[in-house]
């Protein structure tokens, strides 16, 4: 008998890409269209090679808060296995967290601090 899902998990990055989710997960996911106010993205260079190979792509978008804004986004509804695989997916520099979204189980990051500062943005691929 198949996992049920379990898990919903915030994301609006790369973990909304079909092809990540079948190169990840071995099937594309139900999902369901969130929003998320108070943040915009940004570009994060990425190095690790197997997220590059599963997303095709050297840089991902992070998360910062930005008063107005607003990020389009989708929930995923994932197995145990699945959250484990997202978990695994993730860069070094991230970790998953709360972000007081209901129902959701963010992926996010901070990226290290700016050469001019350190940054306050909270990121999720």
């Amino acid at each position: 008998m198949p996992e049920s899902p379990a898990h919903t998990l915030f994301s609006f990055g790369t973990l909304v890409d079909e092809r990540v989710q079948t190169a990840l997960f071995g099937r594309a996911v139900p999902t369901s269209p969130a929003s998320l106010a108070g943040y915009t993205t940004r570009p994060l260079q990425i190095t690790d090679p197997a997220a590059i190979a599963a997303s095709g792509l050297d840089v991902h978008l992070i998360l910062e808060r930005r008063l107005g804004a607003s990020v389009e986004c989708a929930v995923l509804h994932l197995t145990d296995r699945e959250l484990a695989a997202a978990d695994a997916y993730e860069v070094d520099d991230c970790t998953r967290r709360c972000a007081g979204t209901a129902g959701c189980s963010p992926t996010g990051c901070t990226p290290p601090p700016r050469a001019t500062g350190s940054s306050t943005g909270t990121s999720v691929p």
